[in-house]
């Protein structure tokens, strides 16, 4: 058996081929699917009419803040880190998760290490 480490760098890789191998990872596969989902609906919703590639890092959170909906808005933190590889900020993402505040989303989300870029990469 593979180590977990390895496992998890693969399924980064393959997504598509690995979600078969295993049921934690197809579990996985579907969370990311659905969450991507998401994101194109809120973009279609809240972000056809709008340009926020030229919002500031303090006007994007804010708007995130106020439109997203608070079940994905309460995991993106955790989100953003894997997704920008910004694996030092691990453990505040899982403290500002863990709190259930809004307000602690925000802070996390304003950190001078977390770039305005860094969002819109992500995405929401």
């Amino acid at each position: 058996m593979l180590p977990t480490d390895l496992l998890n760098l693969i399924y980064e890789n393959d997504k598509l081929i690995f979600k078969h191998i295993s049921k934690k990872y197809y579990i996985q596969y579907k969370i990311e699917m659905n969450a991507t989902s998401t994101i194109i609906e809120f973009f279609i919703k809240y972000c056809r009419n709008t340009n926020i590639e030229d919002f500031s890092k303090k006007r994007l959170v804010r708007f995130f803040a106020h439109n997203y909906l608070w079940d994905h808005l309460n995991r993106y933190p955790t989100f953003l880190v894997k997704k920008c590889k910004l694996f030092s900020l691990t453990p505040l993402a899982i403290t500002a998760e863990a709190t259930n505040s809004k307000v602690n989303i925000i802070n996390f989300l304003e950190n001078p290490s977390i770039s305005r870029e860094d969002i819109l990469y992500a995405g929401f």
